[in-house]
């Protein structure tokens, strides 16, 4: 996590998406598993408490079945349309 979590910071530092109130979609698959990670210990491995100026939204996926997925894109393409309208 500590990887991915670096990651997401470096893109969001970087000078495209900086400043900007983009929406960031994280998808946490394999939801359906044993062991899974709970959506709150996802935020808390990677630091989402820390994004400023981002609306940002985790969704439990299942690539299996599919499960989450709709719901999720749902989601992210409703922020698109607010921050696109937000430009105007």
């Amino acid at each position: 996590m500590a990887v991915a979590r670096d990651e997401l910071f470096m893109i969001l530092d970087h000078k495209d998406i900086s400043g900007r109130q983009i929406p960031i979609l994280l998808l946490a698959n394999k939801m359906d598993a044993k062991d899974a990670m709970t959506s709150a210990e996802i935020s808390t491995s990677l630091g989402l408490d820390l994004i400023r100026g981002h609306k940002w939204n985790i969704h439990a996926t299942c690539a299996l079945n599919g499960a989450g997925i709709q719901r999720a894109l749902e989601w992210l393409s409703k922020e698109i349309k607010t921050y696109l309208d937000s430009l105007k």
